[in-house]
Order: structure tokens, then sequence, then C-alpha cells
């Protein structure tokens, strides 16, 4: 069996337009979002066993937002990605024992991966979206391409506040 929570990075803010789209931080409500979802997703980010984050400021930031263990946090380069091709190319490489993982980056890459992976279609998994995949049959990360996800659940910020 292997899991994945994808977590959007929360809203960034555009204010300052001198910064790279990479180095855009949150915004007020992006805070907001994530703190709220950090006490309601709690026990949920207990579970997972190895957190793999955006080298993007806004997904580090949307990580410590949601209060996650730093101990188990890794910053990816390669998840700096808005490609669907380039999300599956970095998922099925993982070479991991962990049953659990969390995804905190972008999209359409996220929504993609998940309309193709999974048996259900989502216009679109927002900012601080929250979506978790289990397929059942998977022994290592390359068998995720292999079968369709089932979905465990899909939750946003709007549905809290």
């Amino acid at each position: 069996m292997k899991k994945i929570l994808f977590t959007r990075h929360a809203k960034s803010s555009w204010l300052d337009t001198s910064l790279s789209d990479h180095d855009r931080p949150l915004n007020k409500r992006g805070i907001k979002s994530a703190r709220i979802l950090s006490e309601i997703m709690r026990d949920e980010f207990d579970k997972v066993q190895e957190v793999y984050v955006s080298s993007a400021k806004r997904a580090q930031q949307t990580a410590l937002e949601l209060n996650l263990n730093r101990s188990k946090m890794s910053i990816q380069k390669d998840l700096y990605t808005f490609n669907c091709t380039d999300l599956e190319c970095f998922i099925f490489s993982i070479h991991s024992d962990a049953q659990y993982i969390q995804l905190i980056g972008h999209n359409p890459a996220f929504t993609e991966f998940v309309n193709n992976h999974s048996n259900i279609l989502v216009d679109n998994v927002p900012t601080c979206g929250m979506v978790i995949l289990q397929w059942d049959d998977a022994n290592d990360w390359s068998d995720v391409q292999f079968e369709k996800a089932r979905l465990l659940l899909f939750d946003v910020p709007k549905r809290q506040i």
C-alpha cells in the first residue's frame, strides 16, 4: 500500500512584482488557511512518514504554517514544477520504504496527477487544498503508475473557514 497527501501551497502574494515566481511568499489569507488546516489535519499530518516540499518559498512557508514535523521534511527542487509528467517522474522515482508521504507543491501538476491516477475528476485543487490518494496494491513508489488510486480525502480551506 502507498498513500500520498497532496497539499497545494497556500495562497501567495503578488504584491512585490520584483520577486521571481519562485520567491513569492504567502499572503495573509494563505497564512490563515494553512493555520486552520494545521489544526484540523493534525492527526493526519502525524501519520505521514515523509514530507517532500517544493523549493518555492510559498511551499516552504506553507509547510511551516501547517506546523509539520521538520524532521520528516526535505526540500526538493524537482517539486517546483507545474508539469504533471515531471511530477510523475518525481513520485515514481522515490526510493523510500515509507508507505505514506506528503507532497507540498503546485498546480496544474497536482490536479492533473489526481485526475490521471485516480477514479475521480476534480476541476482544481485550490490553494491549500488537500487530496489523499491510496494505491492498495502498490509495493514501491514506481508501482503507483500501474493502478488507479482510491480517493480518501479532498478538502479545501473554504470548507473550514
